[in-house]
């Protein structure tokens, strides 16, 4: 917190300034350390916005978007990753808006938008670079998608239907699979 201050308030340090507060938030947020994280974390964007550093901004409001995403407060991080996306978009920061999709993938998916989170994790991941940890963190999430929906589709299929006047047992809801009584024949 100290090194970031004095980055901070010295004007030929302030480019580290953001780049020490973002480091630091991977300690605060392995010791859940909260307060100094925001703390960190605002008082650096507060530079960034005097001395006009739009990367920098662009990077913390990132960062402050996901400490509001790990303390649910869905909200905040939204608003936050909106800033973060725009000061991206007006830098031409390609690699910036696939973070920012990332995290609004995550944030949809945590509101229950499956298709929303799809889209979203499926533009970031166009964005981003292949074969890194990003892309990777992008997959597993789609990879929570298909296996969400994969157990809707077997919810309703356990569901057990029956027709007014139908006899005998209820039998299960068709959900477009074929059953065979045998093994597959060749076609």
């Amino acid at each position: 917190m100290a090194a970031v201050r004095q980055t901070a308030d010295e004007p030929a340090l302030r480019d580290l300034c953001w780049e020490l507060a973002a480091l630091s938030i991977e300690e605060f947020a392995a010791f859940d350390d909260v307060e100094d994280w925001r703390d960190t974390g605002t008082y650096a964007l507060t530079a960034m916005r005097e001395s006009g550093h739009r990367s920098g901004q662009a990077a913390l409001e990132l960062q402050l978007g996901a400490l509001h995403a790990t303390r649910r407060r869905y909200a905040d991080a939204t608003d936050a990753i909106s800033r973060a996306h725009n000061l991206f978009t007006d830098a031409g920061d390609s690699y910036g808006i696939g973070l920012t999709l990332r995290l609004r993938g995550i944030l949809r998916l945590a509101d229950g938008d499956l298709d929303g989170a799809e889209e979203s994790l499926l533009a970031a991941r166009e964005l981003l670079l292949k074969g890194t940890s990003t892309e990777a963190h992008v997959l597993i999430y789609l990879g929570r998608i298909a296996s969400y929906r994969a157990q809707k589709r077997r919810t309703r299929c356990a569901i057990s239907v029956r027709r007014p006047n139908e006899r005998g047992p209820p039998t299960p809801a068709n959900c477009g699979t074929r059953r065979f009584s045998g093994p597959a024949r060749p076609s």
